[in-house]
């Protein structure tokens, strides 16, 4: 669906459904659960809190994106992953 971290970057500033689209898309990236998935065993929290932290790590993501807090030098998903380490 997307290319690369920016197109992603351009649609969540763009706002709208452009704006939903893409934070569905990352909600349903496997990869992005996958790792927090793995973070959730590894500090014991487990599986029931995964629903928790990743829809607050999107919520944070997204508002740094459009507060230009996002730099881009890291990928979006090692970004939100380490918003979920934090959480």
């Amino acid at each position: 669906m997307y290319k690369n971290d920016s197109q992603i970057i351009e649609k969540i500033k763009a706002g709208g459904q452009a704006r939903e689209n893409a934070l569905a898309y990352l909600y349903q990236n496997s990869e992005l659960k996958k790792r927090i998935l793995s973070l959730l065993f590894y500090t014991g929290a487990g599986e029931n809190k995964y629903e928790e932290v990743l829809i607050e790590s999107l919520i944070i993501f997204d508002r740094n994106v459009r507060n230009g807090k996002f730099e881009g030098s890291s990928s979006i998903l090692t970004y939100i992953y380490s918003i979920a380490k934090y959480y």
